[in-house]
């Protein structure tokens, strides 16, 4: 699924003959379904979110962007969407007065979209994240960051439209709604603990003794490119980095109907 034909042609070109073997799609979840996996890497994460914040005996107010002069400013006001009602009550039944969490609307739509793509097989998203509560817990103001050319940031009105906006993926409302059409939730584990559950610790293993015999060959350059994918390869189960992001694996059926006439 590529929204975009320019994006489109450079993913044909990098895949060369294999490209003619695919279809793209413009939209997710445009029939007909089939069977198969919807992949998710860092999708949802850039979906807009709604700012919450816990005020006082439990009320809870959403956060709005309001111009002062030449500066955005945030001003606390009600909610603008019922569908913020239940996360803002669940909230300010757990969360202390100052405390501030990010609301997707958008994710029920996009996993009823990827129940439409697969009538049996996998959804499977890969993101920053965690649950409830220990989501909110561990990041009491919230989870939205920015990313420019300097790095890192925390003030979303900061340089608009010059800085990408992400907030980490509440993966309890992920389990909500993928329910809600068809899936069946069946892992939810760390980036680390996930490819080592699929032998990358063995695939380490190989890469290294394939360096250690070229480079008694005097094969030096085989074994410093040996050497760099085993570099690779454990960069993706950095504590710290990147084997802290998460993997999110839930499973669709096919209906009982579907199986009688599959018979």
């Amino acid at each position: 699924m590529e929204r975009f034909e320019g994006v489109r042609q450079l993913q044909r070109a990098r895949l060369g003959p294999a490209g003619a073997a695919l279809e793209w799609s413009p939209s997710l979840g445009e029939p007909p379904a089939a069977a198969g996996c919807v992949l998710a890497h860092e999708v949802l994460d850039n979906f807009p979110v709604h700012v919450l914040e816990v005020a006082g005996g439990g009320d809870v107010r959403e956060v709005y962007v309001d111009a002062e002069g030449s500066r955005l400013v945030e001003r606390l006001g009600p909610l603008s969407r019922e569908a913020l009602s239940e996360p803002a009550r669940e909230a300010g039944r757990r969360l202390a007065p100052g405390s501030r969490l990010e609301v997707c609307p958008d994710l029920p739509g996009w996993c009823r979209d990827a129940s439409a793509a697969i009538d049996r097989g996998y959804l499977l998203l890969i993101d920053y994240g965690d649950v409830e509560p220990d989501l909110w817990l561990r990041s009491p103001r919230g989870t939205l960051v920015t990313y420019g050319p300097d790095g890192p940031g925390q003030d979303p009105l900061a340089d608009p439209g010059r800085r990408d906006v992400t907030a980490d993926v509440n993966f309890s409302a992920v389990t909500r709604a993928v329910e809600r059409c068809g899936f069946e939730p069946q892992l939810f584990t760390s980036q680390r603990a996930w490819l080592r559950s699929l032998g990358l610790d063995e695939v380490v293993d190989g890469l290294e003794l394939a360096a250690d015999r070229a480079t008694t060959h005097d094969l030096h350059e085989e074994a410093l490119k040996l050497h760099g994918e085993v570099s690779e390869l454990l960069a993706l189960v950095a504590r710290m980095g990147l084997g802290d992001i998460m993997v999110f694996r839930a499973v669709k059926a096919p209906r009982r109907g579907g199986e009688e006439k599959a018979r």
